[in-house]
């Protein structure tokens, strides 16, 4: 059942309709608060009360009643007024609506779209992955001087890095040159697509290498970018581990630690293992031991690395040891002169005696040193 329209008892202001309608948080109330407000003779909404009503009904994707709202609106709606209805079309993936909306701008609205509508339509285009059509877009935007932008270029890379071809990814990098030599400074959103891309091409190394330009450069992490160099500084991590790239792994390792980068738990035991792997025991303790401090616990296949790894340097040790008693042996034989054929039964018997345990085997030796 339709609910009844508000009755208004008193003289209401927009003021008072627009902390109703943000107060109330069915989507369905608050747009009947708007429209009962509508039907009161003395009353008229402002672009505040149009606006708010716009990007509630946009954010819960009530398409429809948004346009009929637009074409209501007085005086006609603004850029900024209709770039919450842009992004909600790019979040339903609807990004042919998005630009049937901005084609409307001009001609419907007699609104010029400003950077950020270009820059959005733009994004909405790309996550779409409708790639043609949003390079063609961006010639527009071009046209419209709007192409210049760090924002815009962002998007583009985004857009190149998508792309199936090794020609698409080099454009990718000619953007960043580009950028440099304008004066622009590329952001973490910027390099996060790039280490994102090489890492996807399994080309870690170079990866890597843009990680450390992107630390002299500058980029720290922030509340906003934070996640994006989580992101990098991990995957490259473990690419490096996967390339057995292991001093520059632990080098970015130390790198993420002293930038206060998180590291993830598969980040930990992946560089655990293969640490543990390679023989570095003393690494890899050091990273178990970071990894315990927060409050991280290795994997099983972690665990078997580090075991395996403890109990072949243990045997290893434990052949040298022997081997040095043998060739100390020899020693004290080639001393003593040529020995007799008795003598050598006895020191294969004393051998065996001391890989085995025997206590008897002092007085062998003693009976071999004469």
């Amino acid at each position: 059942m339709k609910p009844l329209p508000l009755k208004w008892t008193n003289e209401i202001t927009p003021a008072q309709v627009y902390a109703l309608i943000r107060s109330e948080r069915d989507i369905h109330k608050a747009l009947l608060i708007f429209d009962s407000a509508s039907a009161t003779p003395s009353f008229t909404h402002d672009t505040s009360t149009f606006s708010l009503m716009l990007s509630r009904l946009a954010s819960s994707h009530q398409f429809r009643p948004t346009e009929r709202l637009l074409r209501l609106m007085s005086p006609p709606p603004s850029a900024s007024t209709l770039h919450p209805l842009l992004l909600a079309y790019g979040r339903a993936h609807r990004p042919l609506d998005a630009l049937r909306l901005f084609r409307s701008m001009r001609d419907s609205f007699r609104c010029e779209p400003s950077e950020r509508s270009y820059v959005t339509v733009l994004s909405v285009l790309v996550d779409g992955n409708l790639l043609k059509l949003a390079h063609s877009f961006y010639r527009e935007m071009k046209d419209a001087n709007f192409g210049q932008s760090v924002a815009a270029l962002n998007v583009l890379v985004k857009a190149f890095c998508r792309g199936e071809r090794t020609l698409e990814y080099a454009e990718a990098f000619e953007i960043l040159d580009r950028m440099r030599l304008q004066g622009f400074k590329p952001d973490a959103g910027m390099y996060g697509k790039l280490v994102g891309c090489l890492c996807g091409s399994r080309r870690f190394r170079e990866a890597a290498n843009y990680l450390d330009e992107m630390v002299l450069s500058g980029v720290s992490p922030n509340k906003v970018t934070r996640p994006v160099h989580v992101r990098m500084h991990n995957g490259v991590v473990r690419g490096l581990c996967e390339e057995n790239d292991l001093n520059r792994a632990y080098s970015q390792y130390l790198c993420m630690q002293t930038r206060g980068v998180a590291v993830d738990a598969e980040t930990f035991s992946c560089l655990v293992g293969c640490l543990s792997k390679a023989g570095d025991l003393n690494r890899a303790a050091r990273v178990v031991e970071d990894m315990v401090g927060e409050g991280h616990t290795p994997d099983e296949g972690a665990w078997g690395e580090i075991v395996g790894a403890f109990w072949r340097q243990r045997k290893v040790r434990e052949e040298v040891v022997q081997v040095d008693w043998i060739e100390g042996i020899d020693d004290l034989i080639n001393v003593q002169g040529e020995a007799t054929e008795a003598e050598g039964d006895d020191l294969e018997f004393f051998i065996s005696g001391l890989l085995s345990g025997r206590e008897n085997s002092g007085g062998m030796l003693g009976s071999l040193t004469g």
